[in-house]
């Protein structure tokens, strides 16, 4: 990075081209359903934030690797840890990530959603204990690649100030949804529900680049256009109160509602002395069909 103070202990992460591309395949061919070693959860994570890099999505590229690592390091992630559907009925399924990498987690929810949608008609999905899926809209296509609407959103910690407020209790919250249609490639649409993406923020800081005003404020509350000033405060919701309000629902969604936690219970994942928490996800899928043809 250049910049003493965003230096970091030097970690070797090597992921071959060739590898990443090996592992490549439709969306719906994945279901992580059976025993994965370590390499293979490496490899999947690597793939997603690879893939993320290619659509020049980089907020959500392999930049996130260090930031994967130190997690592990932390303990907030152990590296052991795998996906399993620990409670489910005919259209819905609970899973917990075990504390492990989320992507894991992510593919393995949008797999039994297409599953249990096929059977059911629709599918709800619950995801506890998992670490962050990342990008959200990758997992809304794989289900509709499958042939099924889906509506996706995660929890994540606290980056975010309701309207009106100046201190980080709401996650970022993004929510995708996706649609098959009658060409090769689905309609996707994923977005967070803060003026930016947290990840804008913290690349933003690592060469001190300024951002627009309006943004975010720092701890002391105050409006500021330094990355890293608001690195330390909180971010506006979008749209003002109606991106807080909607910040709340998805956090409850893919909280409490799932087996999670959500908002200042997430501190941990900040660095900061709380009991630690896993984050939620939660993901509908929707056969078109019930409803008769279109």
């Amino acid at each position: 990075v250049g910049k003493k103070e965003f230096e970091i202990a030097p970690i070797s992460l090597f992921v071959p081209l060739k590898t990443v591309e090996e592992r490549a395949s439709t969306p719906d061919d994945r279901h992580p359903d059976q025993a994965i070693d370590a390499e293979d959860i490496a490899e999947i994570a690597a793939e997603i934030h690879w893939e993320a890099d290619l659509r020049g999505h980089h907020i959500q590229g392999l930049d996130h690797m260090t930031e994967l690592v130190g997690n592990i390091r932390a303990g907030r992630i152990d590296p052991e840890g795998r996906p399993e559907v620990v409670r489910d009925g005919p259209a819905w399924a609970q899973l917990s990530g075990h504390n492990g990498l989320g992507h894991p987690a992510g593919l393995l929810a949008a797999a039994t959603a297409a599953e249990k949608a096929g059977g059911a008609g629709i599918a709800v999905i619950g995801v506890k204990d998992s670490a962050d899926i990342f990008l959200v809209g990758y997992y809304a296509e794989m289900i509709a690649r499958a042939g099924f609407a889906a509506v996706i959103t995660t929890n994540v910690p606290p980056h975010v100030h309701p309207f009106g407020g100046a201190g980080a209790v709401l996650g970022t919250n993004p929510i995708a949804f996706a649609f098959p249609t009658a060409g090769e490639n689905p309609l996707v649409f994923d977005m967070a529900t803060s003026v930016v993406a947290a990840s804008h923020i913290r690349q933003a800081a690592y060469d001190g680049i300024p951002i627009p005003a309006g943004i975010g404020v720092g701890p002391d509350g105050k409006p500021s256009t330094d990355a890293r000033t608001v690195e330390k405060g909180s971010i506006g919701s979008m749209a003002g109160h109606r991106g807080s309000g909607l910040a709340l629902y998805l956090g409850l969604l893919s909280g409490p509602l799932v087996g999670a936690a959500t908002g200042k219970a997430l501190d941990s994942w900040l660095g900061r002395d709380v009991a630690h928490k896993g984050l939620g996800h939660f993901m509908l899928a929707v056969d078109p069909g019930i409803f008769g043809d279109a």
